[in-house]
């Protein structure tokens, strides 16, 4: 970060940093460094995934390992595991 004068505030916001004068209360962008986008892997086949709004399939790198997997959600493949404990009689 860039030292700043002695007196200048910083003003975050969820997009931006911005730094405030003393003198005016102005606020004064601070120009965001590039981020990296952060890399998922897909769901369906393992390929990385970089989470950003290009990728139009996210977290699957593609249409067709989306479809992939909502065909397994289709077909009941991915289930909630059963209790394995019976409940007393009471509770039921």
């Amino acid at each position: 970060m860039k030292s700043q004068p002695a007196g200048w505030l910083f003003f975050c916001t969820l997009d931006s940093l911005s730094l405030v004068a003393p003198e005016t209360g102005t606020l004064m962008p601070e120009s965001p460094s590039p981020a990296k986008p952060r890399i998922v892997n897909c769901p369906a086949c393992g390929k990385p995934v970089p989470w950003s709004a290009e990728s139009a399939f996210r977290p699957f790198c593609s249409e067709r390992c989306r479809n992939i997997d909502l065909g397994a959600w289709a077909a009941e493949e991915y289930r909630v595991p059963e209790q394995t404990h019976p409940l007393p009689d009471d509770q039921e």
